[in-house]
C-alpha cells in the first residue's frame, strides 16, 4: 500500500513531489468500469458505491458543495456521484472548470489550501501511467477527503473520495484500486 502510506506518513504541509507512484489494484474491491468519454477518462468507484439516483444526487451536492467545491469563484461540474451507505464512502468525478480570478491547478491549491487551513492538510503531485494527479487530502474531525485533480488532455477532472476517520485504514485499500483503475480514453 505504498500510495495511502506515503500520504499518511508526511508530517509538514509543503508539496511532495514524486516522479511517478503506482499502485496496488485489488479488483475485488471495485464496482464497475465507469467509462466518461466526454472527460477522456474510465474509473472504477470502490466496490460498494452505488450511483446515486438524480433526487438524491442534487441533494448530496448541496449538501456536500463545501467539500467537494470549497472555492466559491470556481465551477465544479458532478459528472458522477457514488455512494456506499453502509461504510458512508462518497466518491465523485468532476470537471473544473477554471475562471478569470482561478485560471491554474496552482492557483485551485493555494485557494484550497487557505480554506482548508484550520485542518490537517497535505498535497502531493505525482505521475500515475500517462496522468499528472495532484493530490490534496484533507483529515476533519469526522471524515479523510482525498481530492485528485488528474490532468487528463484539456481536461482537469477532479475525484473526491470521502471516507470516515473511524477506521479509515479499512478503506485505504480500495481507494487506492480505485485511483489505480484510472484510465486515458483513446489516447
Amino acid at each position: 500500500m505504498f500510495f495511502p502510506l506515503f500520504l499518511f506518513c508526511s508530517k509538514n504541509s509543503d508539496v511532495k513531489q514524486n516522479n511517478s507512484l503506482s499502485f496496488d489494484v485489488d479488483t475485488e474491491l471495485l464496482g464497475n468500469e465507469l467509462v466518461l468519454e466526454e472527460l477522456g477518462l474510465t474509473v472504477s468507484p470502490p466496490k460498494n458505491c452505488k450511483p446515486l439516483q438524480p433526487q438524491v444526487y442534487k441533494e448530496f451536492l448541496s449538501r456536500l458543495s463545501e467539500k467537494m467545491n470549497p472555492v466559491d469563484s470556481l465551477l465544479i461540474e458532478p459528472k458522477a456521484l457514488f455512494f456506499d451507505q453502509q461504510n458512508n464512502i462518497l466518491f465523485s468525478v468532476s470537471k473544473i472548470n477554471f475562471t478569470d480570478s482561478i485560471s491554474t491547478v496552482e492557483d485551485y491549491e493555494k485557494e484550497l489550501m487557505k480554506k482548508f487551513s484550520t485542518l490537517d492538510a497535505k498535497k502531493v503531485i505525482f505521475e500515475y501511467k500517462n496522468f499528472t494527479i495532484h493530490q490534496l487530502r484533507v483529515i476533519s474531525n469526522d471524515s479523510i477527503l482525498f481530492k485528485l485533480i488528474v490532468l487528463q488532455k484539456e481536461n482537469f477532472i477532479q475525484l473526491d473520495y470521502i471516507i470516515p476517520k473511524q477506521g479509515y485504514h479499512n478503506y485505504l485499500k480500495a481507494i487506492e484500486s480505485s485511483i489505480g483503475s484510472l484510465k486515458s480514453n483513446g489516447g
